[in-house]
């Protein structure tokens, strides 16, 4: 196999205290990599290590430029709200180790979505079985996609329900694209060493893309620093978690408190209004 390597121990820096710092992939002098772990692909054909190498105990997945060319393609359809649909691949189990490829993509037209949210509708789910049925019907579902239009890519609280809900299997991993900042990010269910045998949604901080359309890598990848189980958080400037949901952080003008013997008042006031034109 020919491959390249993009990967090196990341930097401290005051990034990684803030949850879902994003990194860019660090890089250095192509490496040639232990064939251990290692994606196993056509000799002819060059996959780029983005991040570190991957653990034996985290899913490994290599990604084509064929797929995340077809979900660049379905993210220019809207740029206004959110896009989504499954990631089609292959899998297989190597000892503890999940070996992931993923060669395409079926997007999904679902009413429920908007600018900052994107799930998955029963009707959604109905015409995605026909549409695999249809055009990838010796592939699996090995995940999931979503666009994040000049939001940044991270996962939101609303996409952790998502991928809980409907991609339990350890091998079932989730990307994220900005269409418009060309960003990208991987999302899986890693074994943490704190917790062993307790699967976390977390970020996949070393992956593999498969160099089938171009030399270069059709993303710019980044990384998310912290467990998303754990964090559940959004990073967006201008926004902050309190008990999981998004509130302005300026202190907007509100209407005063008003007490409900008010509505009493008022209710009574339209009633003796009402019998007095009926009176008349």
């Amino acid at each position: 196999m020919t491959s390249a390597s993009t990967f090196s121990d990341q930097p401290e820096s005051s990034e990684a205290e803030k949850p879902f710092a994003q990194a860019t992939p660090p890089s250095t002098n192509d490496t040639q990599l232990d064939t251990v772990g290692e994606p196993s692909i056509d000799d002819s054909i060059t996959v780029t290590l983005h991040g570190r190498q991957p653990p034996h105990d985290q899913v490994q997945v290599t990604i084509s430029q064929v797929a995340l060319k077809q979900v660049e393609g379905h993210s220019m359809g809207d740029m206004s709200r959110e896009l989504g649909g499954v990631l089609m691949g292959q899998f297989i189990q190597e000892d503890d180790t999940f070996l992931v490829k993923v060669e395409a993509v079926l997007p999904v037209k679902t009413g429920d979505h908007g600018p900052v949210h994107f799930t998955f509708t029963a009707d959604a789910w109905a015409q995605l079985h026909q549409d695999r049925a249809d055009h990838y019907p010796d592939l699996d579902i090995v995940g999931w996609f979503h666009t994040h239009p000049n939001l940044g890519v991270f996962y939101s609280a609303d996409d952790v329900i998502v991928h809980s809900a409907a991609f339990v299997m350890p091998w079932q991993v989730g990307l994220v694209f900005d269409p418009i900042l060309g960003e990208g990010c991987l999302v899986g269910w890693i074994d943490h060493s704190d917790d062993v045998g307790k699967l976390k949604l977390s970020s996949i901080d070393g992956f593999y893309e498969l160099l089938d359309v171009q030399d270069t890598s059709v993303v710019n990848w980044r990384f998310v620093e912290s467990a998303v189980w754990q964090q559940g958080v959004y990073p967006q400037t201008g926004y902050e978690l309190s008990n999981q949901v998004y509130a302005p952080a300026n202190d907007w003008p509100l209407l005063p408190a008003i007490s409900p013997w008010w509505g009493v008042i008022l209710g009574g006031l339209s009633l003796l209004i009402s019998l007095l034109l009926l009176i008349d």
